[in-house]
């Protein structure tokens, strides 16, 4: 009994010394706080239509860019969002060929465009599951561009036995405008919002003046349809630490 009693004391004693003076902190506290405004990034796509009516006829190339940029959302309700971005178009380079009378032409120039799309958001489903394969939102608002490459010279040139090379002003406006239309999906992550988008961009007639010769340019316009990725944020992370406790003899 004597052993048992000393052992005891003596297992006390040397947990005493172990926790004497010893300072423990409570871990870390997450809080996850839902935003009302979303901020994020987007990724994408554009395949280019580029459409110039030449002489009364239309002709239509095709080119493809990428789209860099950042996001800005606000929920106005449970079912509509705001967005606006701020995105570059990089890549995109311009051939489009031609005829009239004269002869066969074409003209080749690049385009690196500012975007600034301010687009309403309206979630299909108020539900949480979605139905099938169908959409999850529609969405639709104006697009503000600039061209930074619109007082660039084109490459303009003619074929045939009377082959000329040569270089023209531009005819675009750098300001231009247009209308979009997109449909996608969105998918929500503890911190995140991840959507993808289709979209149709509608180009409004970027004419500046016609500097080709030969041939009478009455309407340019550069439409597009585009995939886009965003990625957004949709909560803050608090982290908190717990109050220092120290034990140890109390005095």
């Amino acid at each position: 009994m004597r052993i048992i009693t000393f052992r005891l004391f003596f297992l006390l004693f040397f947990l005493f010394l172990q926790i004497k003076g010893i300072s423990q902190v409570d871990n870390k506290i997450d809080s996850v706080i839902p935003l009302k405004n979303y901020f994020g990034i987007n990724i994408g796509l554009r395949n280019n239509i580029h459409s110039a009516v030449i002489d009364g006829k239309k002709f239509i190339s095709y080119n493809q860019s990428l789209v860099l940029g950042e996001n800005f959302t606000t929920r106005l309700n449970k079912r509509w969002n705001l967005t606006v971005q701020a995105n570059v178009q990089i890549g995109s380079l311009v051939k489009n060929d031609f005829n009239t009378r004269s002869g066969n032409f074409s003209y080749t120039t690049s385009r690196t465009v500012i975007d600034l799309p301010i687009v309403f958001r309206y979630r299909l489903n108020n539900n949480s599951e979605s139905v099938g394969l169908a959409p999850h939102f529609i969405q639709f608002g104006p697009v503000f561009s600039y061209n930074l490459m619109a007082n660039k010279t084109i490459r303009f040139n003619q074929y045939g036995s009377n082959s000329i090379r040569n270089v023209i002003p531009g005819f675009e406006n750098g300001f231009n405008n247009g209308f979009r239309i997109g449909t996608g999906y969105s998918f929500k992550s503890k911190y995140a919002f991840i959507r993808a988008e289709l979209n149709y961009d509608y180009n409004f007639n970027s004419l500046k003046k016609n500097t080709l010769p030969m041939a009478n340019l009455t309407k340019v316009s550069n439409d597009a349809i585009g995939i886009n990725f965003v990625v957004e944020s949709r909560s803050k992370v608090i982290r908190k630490k717990g109050k220092k406790v120290k034990i140890g003899r109390v005095k």
